[in-house]
């Protein structure tokens, strides 16, 4: 549509350039050029606007893209300062109940044998209560985790 009204501006003008005298002839010779000149700025600009406008659009891709990004590599270095936390208090639990168990052997040293069965049974039991409560931990992260992402995805949906 844009082309067939500039095609009938063409055609007016040569209708109009036929039917005006010699000096009219000049001046609308020189208004159709600065018309002509001015169209072609508009055009210019036009490209240019929208060149710059695909490009912030990629830009503002790339920076969702960051984002969630940056959301995930958050969650993974919190759950791996809690797992090393986690780790460092079993290390240090470890070593005082080795200790405590080591100066407890000595005291019941003449009862050595139900000493060891009793022991057994506890660490059984300590065992399976750390086992517990790393997977209820575990299970409380991951559920941080997932509000956490669908958080990020309702962020990045909201204009």
């Amino acid at each position: 549509p844009a082309v067939i009204g500039w095609h009938r501006i063409k055609q007016n003008k040569k209708q109009v350039m036929a039917a005006a005298p010699t000096g009219a002839f000049a001046s609308m010779g020189d208004a159709q050029q600065e018309l002509d000149s001015v169209m072609g700025v508009m055009r210019d600009s036009m490209a240019m606007m929208a060149e710059r406008d695909s490009r912030l659009h990629g830009l503002e891709n790339k920076s969702d893209a960051l984002q969630g990004t940056s959301g995930a590599f958050s969650r993974q270095a919190r759950r791996l300062r809690w797992e090393m936390r986690w780790q460092q208090y079993r290390l240090l639990c470890l070593a005082v109940a080795i200790t405590v168990w080591i100066s407890c052997a000595y005291f019941f040293r003449e009862h050595l044998g139900r000493y060891f069965a009793v022991s057994c049974v506890v660490f059984v039991l300590i065992y399976l209560g750390q086992r517990f409560m790393e997977k209820r931990l575990r299970a409380q992260l991951e559920f941080e985790d997932r509000n956490a992402g669908l958080l990020e995805t309702e962020a990045q949906s909201l204009p």
